[in-house]
């Protein structure tokens, strides 16, 4: 079965019997058809992600590997290519925060995490009072997750790797 791809609306059609992760991108793509709406999300939603970790971290690191360890449970379940990918991105982000933290600047990181984290969000609202719809997050939390494979999915579609 050919995977769909939710970086081309025309793909966004599913048969009865899709894989979770198409449904779930199809749903996240169908909230999210605006042009500007989706620039914002390709932007917003890495930088919400590592807030989440850098919070997570500043606090206490193993949180954010925690973390890390149970989004990576969650994408596994989903696909191997998208977990595989995630586990890059969130490695890199805990390399990151690591380093802040070497430096002795985890206040630093706490109040940048804090800052992001509120910048995406103020972010993603206004993305969703130009698209007209409510972020998918507010319907179910895992679209927060999915919301990530949205971003991989219009890298992925570009580079031709199927999920």
């Amino acid at each position: 079965m050919a995977s769909t791809s939710p970086a081309n609306p025309k793909h966004t059609a599913l048969a009865i019997g899709s894989r979770k992760v198409d449904l779930l991108l199809a749903h996240y793509t169908a909230n999210h058809t605006h042009p500007s709406n989706e620039r914002i999300h390709l932007v917003s939603t890495p930088l919400n992600l590592f807030s989440v970790v850098g919070v997570l971290y500043a606090l206490y690191p193993w949180l954010a590997v925690v973390f890390i360890v149970l989004s990576l449970l969650y994408y596994a379940r989903l696909s191997f290519e998208f977990c595989v990918a995630m586990a890059i991105t969130l490695l890199a982000m805990l390399v990151l925060a690591g380093i802040l933290g070497a430096l002795g600047v985890l206040w630093v990181l706490w109040v940048l995490s804090v800052s992001a984290f509120a910048g995406a969000w103020l972010l993603q609202d206004y993305g969703h009072q130009i698209e007209g719809k409510k972020p998918s997050a507010m319907e179910d939390l895992q679209y927060f997750w999915v919301g990530h494979l949205f971003v991989l999915s219009k890298l992925f579609f570009k580079w031709g790797i199927r999920w």
